[in-house]
Formats: C-alpha cells, sequence, structure tokens
C-alpha cells in the first residue's frame, strides 16, 4: 500500500512539474521574452516538451527564418548592395550548417558534452547572422533588416535554452517503490524540473553536469540536501552522482 501511494505522489508531482511553465520561465532570459513565448507555443509538439525537445523545435525555427533570410540576400544581391548582400548570404549559409550540425548534437547520448559543444555552435551562428548587420552598418534593406532581427531573436533563444542543458535529471526504478533506494539509471528518461521528492526522507538521485550543494527547494514544503555520492556510472567525469534527501519545511 506504500508502494502505490508512493507512486501516485510521484505521479502526481510529475504532472505538476509538467505543469510549470518552463516556455516562459527560460524565454524570459533570452532578448525578445515575447518572441521566444509566441514562437515555441505556435509549435503543438512544445505544449509538454522538456528543454531537449525544445531546443530540436528552436533548431528547426531558426533553420527556417535564417533559409529565409539567405533567400532575401540573394534577391538583393545586385547594384551597390550586391557585395555586402554577398557577404550576408555567405553567413547565413554557414549558419545554415552550424545549426544542421546542432540538429546531429541533439540526437547524441554524451549529454556531458552537449550543452558546451551546442553554446559554442550556437554562438558561431550569432556570429554569422551580426556579421550581416555589420556589413550595412545596421542599414539594411527593409526585407534583410527585418528577417536579419528575427534569426537574431530565434537565435538568442537557442542560446539560451542549451545553457539549460545543463542540468539532466533522471528518474531511478527504484522511485515507484518509495523513492528510498538508488537503482540503474535510465538515460532515457526525462523530467522537467527537480527530481520528485514527495515526503521528508525520501531519497533519489540526480545527475548535474556541474557540480552542486547546498539547499534547493524542490516541491510545497520540502528543501533538498545534495550530498555527493560519486562519479556517474555511465558516464565521464564531469558527471557527478548526488544523493538527494528530502526534508520537511
Amino acid at each position: 500500500m506504500g508502494s502505490l501511494s508512493a507512486g501516485i505522489l510521484l505521479l502526481l508531482l510529475l504532472n505538476t512539474c509538467q505543469a510549470h511553465d518552463l516556455i516562459a520561465d527560460v524565454c524570459s532570459e533570452s532578448d525578445n521574452p515575447s518572441l521566444c513565448i509566441r514562437i515555441l507555443r505556435s509549435d503543438s509538439q512544445s505544449s509538454e516538451a522538456h528543454i531537449p525537445t525544445l531546443c530540436e523545435i528552436i533548431v528547426q525555427k531558426a533553420l527556417a527564418s535564417i533559409q529565409v533570410a539567405l533567400n532575401v540576400a540573394k534577391s538583393l544581391s545586385k547594384g551597390t548592395d550586391k557585395e555586402k548582400c554577398d557577404v550576408c548570404a555567405k553567413n547565413y549559409s554557414n549558419a545554415i550548417d552550424n545549426l544542421r550540425e546542432c540538429q546531429v548534437l541533439l540526437k547524441m547520448n554524451d549529454m556531458s558534452s552537449i550543452s558546451t559543444i551546442l553554446q559554442k555552435r550556437v554562438s558561431k551562428i550569432r556570429i554569422d547572422i551580426t556579421t550581416c548587420d555589420a556589413e550595412f552598418g545596421g542599414n539594411q534593406p527593409p526585407m534583410l533588416k527585418a528577417a536579419n532581427r528575427k534569426c537574431r531573436g530565434i537565435t538568442s533563444m537557442l542560446l539560451v535554452f542549451s545553457k539549460h542543458f545543463s542540468v539532466i535529471s533522471f528518474i531511478l526504478p527504484a522511485a515507484l517503490s518509495g523513492l528510498t533506494e538508488a537503482g540503474a539509471w535510465e538515460r532515457d528518461s526525462w523530467i522537467q524540473g527537480p527530481i520528485p521528492l514527495t515526503v521528508p526522507g525520501s531519497v533519489g538521485l540526480l545527475s548535474l553536469e556541474q557540480k552542486a550543494s547546498g539547499p534547493a527547494l524542490y516541491g510545497p514544503g520540502l528543501t533538498t540536501e545534495c550530498v555527493t555520492k560519486g562519479e556517474h556510472p555511465s558516464g565521464p567525469d564531469i558527471f557527478g552522482a548526488f544523493e538527494i534527501v528530502a526534508k520537511g519545511g
């Protein structure tokens, strides 16, 4: 009976985590939060998506917007603006290549490297886009200026979400028996937000790319303590395995 109750509590908390407005929270850190929220919520896959899926959605949106900008630059490549538009077109093509690399990266299982490499790729993409601004000194033809502005906004979103890739949580098979003992890691089991701890004294494991310690709020009336327990059993040294102990109040 206790195990069943713990399982029900866990599922309820999972639903609460899912309902938490992850999109609004992370978008608030982007250059244009309203654009970020609008773009993601316009995609039907985003409603219950976690960070990895949201990153994939943003990459797709970025590819589409940069392709539009590339087409605009090519259409304006004539007269006195030809050389500048050609520079823009070249950089947009580079950005598209980097975004395709991001798509490949997001399908990798090496979680320890995704966040760092993804951020580097996105930084290169943003340089490609701002190079077009620099070529025109901010005085692009209106269509190109609008297309470039949208590209900047979407890549800002991708940079922000890629930084949130650095915290990955895993659900333990032992969770449904009360989160009282460690179990095997499930690398394909994603959970949005903190690992679910529903009652004081419950225990789980959390994997962090950047080691952290100290109290953190994990649920209504609960705080946790992180105790280093060793390295992630299936990851490189940069991963730390942490025992998470829930405390009341």
